[in-house]
This record gives structure tokens, C-alpha cells and sequence, in this order.
């Protein structure tokens, strides 16, 4: 009998601790699940403000092809960023051709970059072409990347941008209107 006894003393507690598993688990799955949110999540950083100051807008009304050596003399669009804050970032200089452009154009108009960046002239149509229409504005038809880099906390960045339309252009139908955007994220 002694025997018996221990045999469904045993069973019981197995029984028990099976059914204590199953229950944990369950109040487990419930309550992870039950704990959701459903509004979005919000992460704050510590500081992420990048300004940015220009001057001189790009304007090629009433402009003729020319060489790259008097493109490159014409007065520059200047634009500055700067990191305020306690976090470094990385920034992508775009060029935004706006959809009021006729985008032949992008073939026969060059640019080109200097002070805190310095490219030779190149052709808008050669630059690379940004994926990323999350960021980019309704009004824009294409977007390029024309430069990339660092911002490092209290680093202040100055960029001359130059454009004109290339001497070997025969024709030049209706315009080409761009905007420079600045992209930042902080780095990790």
C-alpha cells in the first residue's frame, strides 16, 4: 500500500507541476501580449538640431553655355550647416530638381562644389540618383546625391555650389529649378 500511495503522491505532483507550466505559460503569453501598445513609439534623443544659413540662390534666368573655367568664377550659392547639439551626425547633400523642370535639361547644366567640399564639374544627370523619396518633397522629380559626410558635435561646414549651363548646349528648352537639401541622422 506504502507503494501505492507514493506512486499517486508522485502522479499528483506531476499532474500539479504540468498544470502550473501550462499555466505559467499561458499567463505569460496573455499578459506579454495583453501589454502591447498600439499607439507608435516615440524615442527621444538627447539633441538632434542642424541649421542651416545660405545665401546667394542658384538663378540661371537669362544665363548662355559657358566653359568651366567662368562657370567656376560665377557667383556660388553658399550654404552653411552646423551641428548644435550634443550628438554627431552624418549628412547627405541632395539636389532636388523641382517638377517644373524639363529634365532634358539635366544633361547640359554642370556643377560643381567647393569648400568643405570640392568636386570637379560634373553634369547633374551624372550624379547619384537618390532612392529615398521618403525624404524627398512632393514637388520634386528627382533627386541626387551630390556629397555625404560627417558633422561631429559643434563642427560648423560651408559649401559653395556652382552651376551653369555647359558651352557645348545648342538648345535650352523651357528650365531647370533645384533646390539644395540637407539630410542629417545622428550616428550611432
Amino acid at each position: 500500500m506504502e507503494k501505492e500511495t507514493k506512486k499517486i503522491l508522485i502522479r499528483t505532483f506531476m499532474y500539479v507541476l504540468v498544470f502550473l507550466l501550462i499555466l505559467g505559460g499561458t499567463t505569460y503569453a496573455y499578459m506579454s501580449f495583453s501589454i502591447s501598445g498600439k499607439n507608435d513609439s516615440v524615442i527621444t534623443a538627447a539633441c538632434l538640431k542642424l541649421e542651416l544659413t545660405d545665401e546667394n540662390g542658384i538663378n540661371l534666368t537669362s544665363t548662355v553655355p559657358m566653359s568651366d573655367e567662368v562657370g567656376l568664377t560665377q557667383t556660388p550659392y553658399t550654404f552653411t550647416i552646423s551641428n548644435k547639439c550634443t550628438i554627431d551626425m552624418n549628412y547627405m547633400v541632395l539636389l532636388n530638381v523641382l517638377n517644373t523642370s524639363n529634365t532634358d535639361n539635366l544633361s547640359k547644366v554642370k556643377i560643381a562644389f567647393s569648400g568643405a567640399y570640392s568636386s570637379s564639374p560634373v553634369l547633374i544627370n551624372t550624379l547619384t540618383p537618390w532612392s529615398d523619396t521618403s525624404i524627398v518633397p512632393s514637388n520634386v522629380s528627382g533627386s541626387y546625391l551630390a556629397t555625404s559626410g560627417a558633422l561631429l558635435v559643434g563642427e560648423t561646414k560651408t559649401f559653395n555650389v556652382n552651376m551653369w549651363i555647359d558651352i557645348d548646349v545648342t538648345t535650352f528648352v523651357g528650365s531647370l529649378q533645384s533646390k539644395v537639401m540637407v539630410y542629417a541622422i545622428q550616428t550611432t
